[in-house]
């Protein structure tokens, strides 16, 4: 039982320590993807404007700080 825990500590501790930082960053991109994705729909469907058009309309509220 030692020498599994000695095992699991000394490589996947670490391994997972390591990469950590680029799962958080992964997670953050993600979460801002589908929140542009989210509103673009939503905007497309209440204005009945393609999505180009409701891309630029969601990209300068952002910018703008609107959300």
């Amino acid at each position: 039982m030692a020498l599994l825990w000695n095992f699991i500590e000394d490589n996947i501790v670490d391994y997972v320590g390591d990469i950590l930082p680029l799962i958080m960053f992964l997670a953050v991109v993600f979460l801002v993807i589908m929140f542009f994705v989210i509103q673009i729909n939503n905007v497309s469907k209440k204005s009945k404007v393609d999505k180009k058009t409701a891309f630029k309309y969601v990209l300068k509220k952002f910018i703008k700080g609107k959300y």
